[in-house]
């Protein structure tokens, strides 16, 4: 049952079911004359009375319900019928007995409910009016005794219409009909109204005034067309239409008259509308067969509260160019929902086809408070056939609220020509939701999304992946993922999320950028791998995450017999595997009759066996035994049968002359993991014993079978004087009778049979235990040969069959391994050459591993997995303290610029430089041996555990919480402090000198090279220059002084290395100047430096130095007095003396005794030649020292025109200054001219402008549109500057 009625005498609600196309013609009707009223009206129940006068008829109605037979009911144009009923519940059934359509031309009134039913037809004319308190109209049938029960069902075949050229209405309107044209105007003034059209329909009406109608899907063609107006004062409207498959079908097969209702996708028209439909909520529903056709307009709006709801469903729906969808409100936006609810949620039905033309307009803003509203345009995503195309304009704007949300989704989306706003004025912008399979933004695509974040409107590209496990059926044609081709700018303060189902991709040359004063965040995802070859430069934050792609894995792969190891590699995602194994049979042999005895069948197993994703197993397929003929008078063991591959123990022979040599035992079929011994194997399918070769005819001496957890034994059946060999089980080989040589089975390998007696008998099968040799047990002249048993099968996994001697096992073995599961593929992400710079901050998350190809530049930056920097660098310029704990590799460099601490966990491998420029890097990891560390004077390098590096150097400060190791062979300077308790190693041949006032108190490790302690350097700064650490020094290395700090003493242990070859030298502490040396008592080594004194000058050079010093006092003296009087004429302000100082046109303004005089103003006139050119300073100062500031410069004759608004397409710019805009005081006056942003930035780089002609010119970068504000600035030789501002609109 639906129900979609409100209250009657509150609300209005129009419900169209239509569910018929074909419409009967009025024209062969007869016609009725002006005053023309119904006739013979028979009263069938209840309590009532007819009178008629002229042309007007009254029907007095005493009874609540009453049924009236009619031959005709036809009211001419200018004739009146009344119904006068007891109360406005009161209800009426009018039937009509002729063939002849009923035509209301007059006017039809009643103070209750009619009912009124005629199945050839209802026409209402141009002129006919009908008011009413309920009406329903149809041309289906009733019984007396439902309507009189109120139970209102319709049913009929009728092809007949009901159509409408004039004015209906009623609280609530129920048109019944097999076919519904609406070219007048229906309205619901207060209850619910119903338009339904079908084979069968139920309607209902509850005591609060709610219609509820059940129409079942129509066989008959159906169509219902609005080309006038439909409303709901206070209500719905519901257009509904539903069709039978058959009847699709039907139509599609039929006459080209009745094909031209089915579109190009085979789908049946059953709703059209041109007209006007308006109400607080309108549903249209085609059904899942049918189609939706609207290029009229639909209306929802509000203009006191919020929008109302518009629902549009089908197979396919096309809103045509020229329509109109609104649901705006002034409290908030309604929805609009065509084709299906945000993200195919709930329960309403999703199109396959839906198409927004250009040149319409879907609107669900809000006009003053609240919130933007919700659009959807959708087509089934799980559908691999469904297709959505969005070219008209989308606004979900907000005032003084948030932006709404729009989506554009289907399996392909087409969005070439669309327009979207769900911005805010003074609120968040809202949502654009784009979810196919796979998105490609090209130029198109790219300049739609930039104008989109342009009006702070974020955009969101979601992908669906193609196979199940992200809902669809596995046949779409795309597989989820987003490429972006060109480039997307914004000048809004927005959000770009591009969430790809499997990859992503920025390509080459293709860029992601700001372009104005707002801030562009940026977040990228995917499933699987992510490559960013182009740009992204954005003062918002950027976020990357890639994160696993699952995929199905159904593979079956087929092993035959060829005699070698052959490999399987396991598939990604993959943890257990079914095999189905077949062992090898036995040989056969023969009697001396003929006859041939076969070999035992080998063993089938089935079973699931644990494995590991990619490793590669080892498979070795038995091979068959073989045969006991062909061989006679063999004498020596190399000439007896061999067995199968893969375990088949030899066969006996004959050594009478006669053929009747033993057969080889069957190989087994197994697969091994993680090496190729026995015991590697975690699957066995055993062999089959071979044959004996025997004479006696009433004897047999069959193979034993293979399989099983128990091989069988080989044959000996007739006689005692042999003995087969019993048959492999799970825990030991099969036994043999070694009277004459025969061998047991043993783990993997089947027994070979006796020999050198006159019969020969079957060697046993291979298996996870082999079966035992046959063997006989009389000499010559007796001799029976038997069987070789049969080896067992085994698995480490989970049995599902396990048969000894399957009928299929009679040859070679063979071996089927089926992978079934859920791939999953980590997501690496790719940083290529165009880079990254986040104003904002960086954040990766990634599955997979990141490698960096170009620099990045983060404000804040956090990284979850590993990073590979190639040959780039990376660089933290924030002020957050940021950790990260994934392993850094490649050659590139790692910067800290920011002022916060980047902790480094992982145990980094990269090669390239270290920066810390500013802040702390602080690693508790380790960083790699070759990486050099240059530390700022700004920077603090906290060794937070044991580490080892190529070099230090730089000013700043290097904190040895734990031990660090710098070896080098190359020669460094740290000029900074090395401070902490842990302890300092030198490697690396060459020589580091510290220039530093060092504090560190660990011990001192110089394990090759020199370390110099030179400039003012000490390793112990404090009061007495002493260090008490713990030195250590290798043979062939040094610690040498060149400081100048001094004394400096060394009061830990020194510990010198020997060398071990007589050319080495021991380690040592060593002078490094004549004026150092060394000392050591009481335990203590003192280094001292020698002070040089100076010589006093020689007496013939005493003179020219005075002389020198004189002059050099005369200058010092000179700039004293200028300072004074500079000081004075500024103090002069505070004096007593007041005046004015006006410099005339081509006058001097000089500094005289006058000027120490306070001043209230100094003005040089606005037509004067300038301040320099004008002012003469006081001899012996300079004119930098006088400050323009300080003076009122009045040029007022300077002045620009306003510009007009200046259009120009994507071609570019090119416009040229008018100078008729400028205005100078005299022509003489020199004016220079900038240009810039009129937020006050610098102008883009694609922006020149040339100064000198005042041309303005420039190409915009892909994808930019809207405008572009500038402002010239004019700047007066005086100073003067006026600014006017510039606007050029780029569509």
């Amino acid at each position: 049952m639906i129900n979609f009625a409100k209250k009657i005498g509150v609300y209005g609600l129009i419900y169209l079911y239509i569910l018929s196309v074909q419409s009967i013609s009025f024209a062969n009707a007869e016609s009725i004359s002006q005053n023309a009223l119904p006739t013979n009206g028979i009263v069938k129940s209840g309590s009532v009375k007819i009178s008629q006068s002229s042309n007007t008829m009254n029907v007095n109605q005493s009874s609540n319900n009453a049924i009236i037979s009619w031959n005709k009911f036809n009211i001419g144009s200018k004739a009146t019928v009344n119904f006068n009923q007891p109360s406005s519940s009161s209800s009426t059934l009018n039937r009509v007995r002729a063939s002849d359509p009923s035509r209301i031309y007059g006017k039809l009134n009643a103070n209750g409910n009619i009912y009124f039913i005629n199945p050839n037809g209802v026409l209402v004319g141009k002129s006919g009016s009908i008011n009413v308190g309920g009406f329903v109209a149809s041309t289906m049938n009733m019984a007396n005794n439902d309507f009189n029960n109120q139970n209102y069902n319709f049913s009929s075949s009728s092809k007949s219409s009901i159509i409408n050229y004039g004015n209906i209405n009623s609280n609530y309107v129920a048109l019944l009909s097999s076919d519904i044209k609406n070219y007048g105007s229906i309205t619901a003034t207060s209850g619910s109204a119903a338009i339904v059209s079908g084979d069968n329909a139920k309607l209902s009406l509850s005591s609060n005034g709610k219609l509820n109608i059940k129409v079942s899907e129509s066989k008959l063609a159906n169509l219902i067309a609005n080309e006038g107006t439909i409303k709901s004062e206070n209500g719905q409207v519901l257009i509904k239409s539903s069709a039978a498959k058959s009847l699709v079908d039907a139509t599609i097969k039929g006459p080209s008259a009745k094909k031209k209702l089915v579109s190009v996708n085979g789908v049946l028209k059953l709703v059209s509308n041109t007209g006007e439909i308006k109400a607080n909520s309108v549903k249209i529903d085609a059904g899942q067969n049918g189609m939706v056709s609207n290029s009229g307009s639909i209306d929802v709006s509000s203009k006191n509260s919020n929008g109302g709801n518009i629902e549009v469903t089908g197979k396919e729906i096309s809103i045509n160019s020229g329509s109109k969808l609104l649901a705006t409100g002034k409290t908030g936006g309604g929805d609009v929902l065509i084709g299906g609810d945000w993200k195919g949620s709930g329960d309403l039905l999703q199109s396959t086809y839906t198409t927004v033309e250009k040149n319409t307009l879907i609107d669900a803003s809000s006009t003053s408070t609240g919130d933007g509203g919700k659009i959807v345009i959708w087509s089934d995503i799980k559908n691999s056939k469904s297709k959505t195309s969005a070219n008209g304009t989308l606004l979900a704007y907000a005032v003084d609220g948030d932006g709404g949300k729009i989506e554009t989704s289907g399996s392909t989306v087409d969005t070439t020509g669309i327009k979207v706003n769900a911005g805010s004025k003074k609120g968040k912008g809202g949502l654009w939701l784009i979810d196919p399979y796979d998105y490609i933004i090209g130029k198109t695509q790219a300049a739609s999304i930039s104008t989109v974040l342009n009006s702070g409107t974020s955009v969101t590209i979601l992908t669906s992946g193609n196979n199940t496990s992200y809902g669809s059926q596995g046949d779409a044609d795309g597989n989820g993922d987003i490429t972006v081709n060109s480039s997307i700018s914004s000048s809004g303060t927005a959000t770009l999320t591009l969430t790809a189902a499997r990859d992503l991709t920025i390509s080459s040359g293709a860029k992601i950028l700001d372009s104005g004063t707002g801030a562009l965040s940026v977040a990228l995802n995917s499933a699987r791998n992510m490559t960013i070859s182009g740009t992204v430069n954005v003062e918002g934050s950027v976020a990357l995450k890639t994160t696993s792609y699952q995929t199905s894995v159904n593979s079956t792969t087929s092993l035959s017999y060829t005699g070698a190891v052959q490999n399987y590699t396991v598939p990604s995602g993959i943890s257990s595997i079914t095999v189905s194994g077949y062992g090898a049979a036995g040989g056969s042999s023969k009697k001396t009759n003929g006859t041939v005895m076969s070999g035992g069948k080998g063993g089938f197993l089935k079973a699931t066996v644990n494995v590991t994703a990619g490793e590669t197993l080892k498979v070795y397929v038995g091979g068959v035994g073989t045969n006991g003929t062909g061989m006679p008078g063999a004498s020596n063991v190399d000439s007896r049968a061999p067995g199968g591959f893969n375990g088949g123990g030899k066969g006996g022979y004959d050594t009478s002359g006669q053929t009747r040599n033993g057969a080889g035992g069957g190989g087994a079929t197994d697969i091994r993991s993680g090496g190729t011994e026995l015991s590697d194997r975690i699957f066995v399918a055993g062999g089959g014993g071979g044959a004996g070769g025997g004479g006696w005819t009433n004897v047999t001496w069959l193979g034993g079978d293979g399989g099983g957890t128990t091989g069988a034994e080989g044959g000996c059946v007739g006689t005692s004087y042999c003995d087969g060999g019993n048959g492999g089980t799970q825990s030991a080989g099969g036994a043999a009778n070694t009277t004459f040589n025969a061998t047991s089975g043993a783990l993997g390998v089947g027994g070979n049979a006796s020999y050198g007696n006159f019969w020969g008998d079957g060697g046993g099968g291979g298996g996870y235990y082999g079966g035992g040799g046959g063997s006989s047990t009389v000499v010559h002249g007796r001799g029976y040969a038997a069987g070789g048993g049969g080896g067992s099968s085994w698995t480490s996994g989970t049995i599902a069959t396990n048969t000894r001697g399957h009928s299929s096992a009679t040859g070679n073995g063979s071996l089927t391994i089926v992978a079934s599961g859920t791939s999953t593929t980590a997501g690496d992400l790719t940083i290529g050459s165009g880079g990254i710079t986040a104003g904002g901050g960086l954040t990766v998350s990634t599955d997979g591993d990141l490698s960096i190809d170009s620099n990045i530049t983060a404000s804040t930056l956090s990284v979850d997995g590993n990073i590979d920097l190639n040959s780039s660098t990376l660089n933290n310029s924030g002020s957050s303290n940021v950790t990260l704990s994934g392993v850094i590799s490649g050659a590139g460099n790692l910067t800290h610029s920011g002022s916060g601490t980047l902790t480094l966990s992982g145990t980094n491998t990269y090669t390239g430089d270290t920066r810390i420029t500013d802040g702390t890097l602080s690693v508790s990891g380790s960083l790699a041996s070759g990486t050099d560390v240059i530390v700022g004077g700004n920077g603090t390098y906290n060794v937070a555990a044991t580490d080892t590096v190529n070099s230090i150097s730089g000013a700043g400060n290097i904190v040895l919480a734990s031990n660090l190791t710098a070896g080098s062979t190359t020669n460094t300077i740290f000029s900074g402090i090395l401070s902490g308790s842990g302890a300092f190693a030198k490697a690396g041949t060459g020589t580091l000198i510290l220039t530093g006032a060092n504090t560190f108190t660990g011990s001192l490790n110089i394990a090759a090279g020199t370390l110099t302690i030179g400039g003012t350097g000490s390793l112990g700064a404090n009061n007495s220059n002493s260090y008490s650490g713990t030195i250590a020094i290798s043979a062939n290395s040094y610690l040498n002084y060149t400081s100048t700090t001094t004394p400096q003493s060394l009061t830990g242990s020194i510990l010198l290395g020997i060398p071990m070859l007589a050319s080495g030298t021991a380690g040592a502490i060593t002078a490094g100047t004549a004026r150092h040396s060394i000392s050591s008592a009481g335990g203590k080594t003192t280094i001292t430096y020698t002070v040089p004194v100076k010589t006093p000058p020689k007496a013939e050079k005493v003179a020219p130095k005075i002389r020198k010093q004189i002059k050099k006092e005369v200058r010092k003296e000179t700039r004293k007095l200028k300072k004074q009087l500079r000081k004075e004429v500024r103090q002069a302000k505070k004096g007593n003396n007041q005046g004015n100082l006006i410099a005339n046109v081509g006058g001097n303004l000089s500094l005289t005794p006058k000027a120490m005089a306070k001043f209230s103003s100094i003005k040089v006139r606005a037509n004067s030649a300038g301040i320099k050119a004008n002012f003469k300073p006081l001899g012996g100062t300079k004119m930098a020292s006088i400050k323009p500031a300080n003076f009122k410069v009045n040029n007022s004759g300077l002045s620009i025109k306003p510009f007009k608004a200046v259009n120009f397409s994507k071609g570019g710019i090119n416009f040229k200054i008018p100078e008729k805009n400028i205005e100078v005081p005299q022509a003489d006056t020199k004016v220079s001219f900038g240009l810039k942003l009129k937020s006050g930035a610098d102008l883009p780089g694609w922006v020149k402008f040339d100064s000198n002609t005042l041309q303005i010119s420039g190409t915009p970068p892909e994808g930019f549109s809207g405008s572009l504000e500038l402002d010239l600035v004019a700047t007066a030789e005086d100073g003067t500057q006026k600014t006017q501002d510039i606007k050029f609109n780029i569509n």
